[in-house]
């Protein structure tokens, strides 16, 4: 499916007969905004929306703050995979890999395992304290909200990651019902 303003849309006709074209003219959101909010998915892994233009690297993180708690989401670049999470993650990676935890709103910490910079009783918020370019000091790490917290977080990894990303956006999806 094609979905968006269609502003920069050309018409492909190479595309199957079959891609789904949904304009939605409203301008107060972005495309990938219009895309969350006009779908259901289990998971969204999303390419294009992070990177070469910061403008829309925030855009898409204000759409992940919004969506965060609703939809299971992954950005992806060239460089890294990032998760967007609530609650207690545990994930295994080998040491000394790149380890991100980015507050999308302030959030309290209870404790972490497996990083080499404990997030144990920390809040982190933008502007104050960020969990950026940590590592993880074992195979398996944990990273626990406090009990009261259901904010979204960023978990950013190296991209060659993304398999553990995906386990653990996938651990939230409930089976259908019979």
């Amino acid at each position: 499916a094609i979905i968006g303003d269609l502003d920069s849309y050309v018409d492909d006709r190479n595309l199957p007969t079959s891609t789904l074209v949904v304009e939605l003219s409203e301008q107060i959101t972005t495309d990938f905004e219009k895309c969350l909010y006009k779908t259901d998915a289990p998971l969204y892994i999303c390419l294009g929306m992070i990177g070469k233009r910061f403008d829309h690297s925030l855009a898409a993180l204000h759409a992940a703050q919004k969506y965060g708690r609703r939809k299971n989401m992954i950005l992806m670049d060239e460089t890294d995979v990032i998760a967007v999470v609530s609650g207690t993650v545990s994930f295994e990676v080998p040491p000394e890999t790149r380890i991100s935890v980015y507050p999308l709103s302030p959030i309290k910490m209870a404790a972490s395992e497996g990083l080499y910079y404990p997030l144990d009783d920390l809040t982190l918020a933008q502007g104050e304290l960020i969990g950026t370019s940590n590592c993880a000091n074992d195979t398996q790490v944990k990273i626990v909200p406090a009990v009261e917290q259901n904010a979204p977080y960023l978990l950013i990894l190296p991209n060659k990651h993304l398999n553990a990303l995906i386990e653990i956006e996938m651990s939230h999806v409930s089976a259908p019902g019979i």
